[in-house]
């Protein structure tokens, strides 16, 4: 019976030791294609065009004078749609931690999805675009003007599609887990009742 029971155990520890391999582990922020990738291109993009308005756009003025969709330059002191304004030193304390956090909470993922990653990035370049134009001119510059819409810039646009990715992600994920079957073929606790079972009928049989 001993030996019977070191032979089951034996499959056991190979079926959980190849399910551990399986899962993929977390990928080093500083190595991470995607998320690096990400924080890159907002920043660059963000950084270009608001020098671009900047240089060209007076403050204040609009590129066209009237329509739904214009270029309007103008100087943000509160955070993201110009929401809470002339808080500059506050904001930029927050923009701080709020990059901190994402750094936590990326290092806090066991193994973070592509969609994942690229939302924390995009987010992170986002935070990162805005702080720049903080801490070197005291505001930020924005520019997009769409109809009612509050005027916003590359940053602001990144770090709303960045929340409600993450908010999609989040949310889904937990159900995805929920619905999965209880008994799943490359679960080892399967594979332990399967060889329970194998070894009882072979103990009748005998």
């Amino acid at each position: 019976m001993n030996s019977l029971s070191e032979t089951n155990s034996e499959p056991n520890s190979a079926a959980e030791s190849a399910v551990a391999n399986s899962v993929p582990s977390r990928i080093a922020m500083y190595r991470d294609r995607i998320f690096g990738a990400a924080v890159v291109l907002v920043v660059f993009f963000d950084q270009l065009t608001k020098f671009l308005v900047r240089e060209n756009i007076e403050l204040t003025h609009s590129v066209p004078s009237s329509g739904f969709f214009r270029l309007t330059h103008y100087t943000n002191t509160g955070t993201i749609f110009g929401l809470f304004q002339n808080a500059t030193v506050i904001l930029t304390v927050v923009s701080i931690i709020a990059i901190g956090f994402l750094i936590y909470f990326y290092r806090s993922q066991r193994a973070p999805t592509l969609i994942m990653r690229g939302a924390i990035g995009i987010l992170m370049g986002g935070a990162i675009g805005n702080l720049i134009d903080r801490l070197a001119m005291g505001g930020v510059t924005d520019f997009v003007d769409v109809g009612p819409w509050p005027i916003f810039n590359i940053a602001d646009a990144s770090i709303t599609v960045g929340i409600f990715l993450l908010i999609v992600v989040t949310s889904v994920a937990p159900k995805k887990d929920e619905a999965a079957p209880a008994n799943d073929p490359g679960d080892p606790a399967s594979d332990s009742g399967s060889l329970s079972a194998g070894g009882s009928a072979g103990d009748h049989t005998s």
